[in-house]
């Protein structure tokens, strides 16, 4: 075989590996746009979702006449009672429960709940020692009280991710009750996610693009200076 076919040989072979190198950071990207999206926004949901929570467990608090008598005996007048009954109707909230600090269930937007217990281990592990706890889940849309006012999403989709808080509640640095708030988050989810996914598109796409023509760039020098060297091949030295 002669230099030139040799180099020949070794230039195909350089640009069938680049080739093979472009297709694997396609695939690359593509599984990094389908797949990191929905972590990533799920974290930041979290973030935002707590940030309102304290919100919500502070306009409960305040408005509350006596928030630990509500707390330990679910009993309030009737003002407390309307302002509780029309928060899922004024907020992102479409259901809550007040909690005494055994985790029974002493007032819910659900009156049938009332009475019934917290058993999961956080509650005593976390929400009782004053630390927040949130879970995210996706449950049927029949389990979303108000549906038409907390979701746009009603006939697209069986299943809605949930984002369920319990915000424990103290005085005097005594725990003294917990609430537990449930908000629909999937219409946000879905409208993130779409938007991370294009941006995440666009800059995969900008980046294969600089890639692909840095690449032709440096394919068409070497080809001018194999050319050059063609032309005017090296004479040997005697």
């Amino acid at each position: 075989m002669t230099q030139d076919n040799r180099g020949a040989v070794n230039h195909r072979l350089k640009w069938i590996g680049i080739g093979m190198l472009l297709i694997s950071l396609a695939i690359g990207s593509g599984w990094g746009i389908y797949k990191l999206p929905a972590p990533l926004v799920d974290r930041m949901l979290k973030v935002d979702i707590l940030k309102q929570a304290e919100l919500w467990k502070r306009r409960v608090v305040l408005h509350l006449e006596d928030p630990e008598t509500a707390l330990k005996t679910g009993v309030i007048d009737a003002h407390d009672a309307e302002f509780l009954a029309a928060m899922p109707e004024a907020s992102d909230v479409y259901r809550f429960k007040l909690l005494d600090s055994n985790g029974r269930v002493t007032w819910s937007t659900r009156p049938t709940e009332v009475g019934s217990v917290e058993n999961r281990d956080f509650f005593r592990s976390d929400v009782a020692r004053g630390m927040i706890h949130y879970i995210q889940e996706v449950v049927p849309l029949s389990e979303i009280d108000g549906l038409d006012l907390h979701t746009d999403n009603i006939l697209n989709a069986t299943q809605h991710h949930v984002a369920e808080v319990f915000m424990p509640v103290a005085k005097n640095g005594r725990f003294i009750g917990a609430i537990e708030f449930f908000t629909d988050i999937s219409d946000l989810r879905t409208t993130f996610i779409s938007r991370l996914r294009i941006s995440l598109t666009v800059l995969s796409g900008i980046a294969l693009l600089a890639l692909v023509a840095a690449s032709f760039a440096s394919y068409r020098a070497n080809r001018l200076q194999l050319r050059a060297l063609q032309n005017n091949p090296p004479k040997s030295v005697i």
